[in-house]
């Protein structure tokens, strides 16, 4: 458990170290995007910044799904290796086959 508990938090931390970069990814290139002067150099140089403004979000939806699938993993890998002796114990023989 304290190998896994080590693992989550490394993971957490990295996870979260990515997520400030591409918050502040995005924030940098809206601050650029919001920053045009004139309404034809607006749109002449917001288009490629807009384009990688939509990847950059695109990245960080992925990214955000990845997180929340492994914190559903370790919550699920946790929640049986804690209830695996009651369910050996008091479960049926396809249960304890499973179990073992």
């Amino acid at each position: 458990m304290q190998a896994l508990d080590a693992i989550a938090q490394e993971e957490i931390k990295g996870r979260d170290n990515i997520q400030i970069l591409q918050f502040e990814s995005i924030s940098e290139i809206q601050t650029q995007i919001d920053n045009m002067i004139t309404p034809e150099r607006f749109e002449k140089n917001s288009a490629p910044l807009k384009v990688e403004l939509e990847v950059r979000q695109k990245e960080q939806a992925k990214s955000d799904e990845r997180s929340r699938n492994w914190y559903e993993f370790v919550g699920k890998t946790v929640e049986e290796l804690t209830n695996t002796n009651d369910e050996f114990v008091s479960g049926t023989v396809m249960d304890k086959n499973r179990i073992l």
